[in-house]
């Protein structure tokens, strides 16, 4: 089996350093929604860092842009 990348359009979308909110999806590691930092990319996934310095491997699909903050 191949192992996927992150796109660059991806890496366009969630830049390093973006805030974001992340959302939980039933076989994760974490079971609430989460503040967090884009700090890299993990294969297919982007990996964001949460207030307590912890971090987790997301989909795109699970994270959103926080409008209320520069990035």
């Amino acid at each position: 089996m191949m192992k996927m990348n992150i796109s660059e359009d991806l890496k366009d979308e969630f830049p390093i350093g973006m805030r974001v909110v992340a959302h939980p999806m039933p076989n994760d590691l974490f079971y609430h929604s989460f503040d967090g930092v884009v700090i890299g990319y993990h294969g297919e996934f982007i990996t964001v860092r949460d207030q307590d310095d912890d971090c987790f491997d997301c989909e795109a699909s699970q994270l959103k842009f926080r409008h209320d903050c520069e990035h």
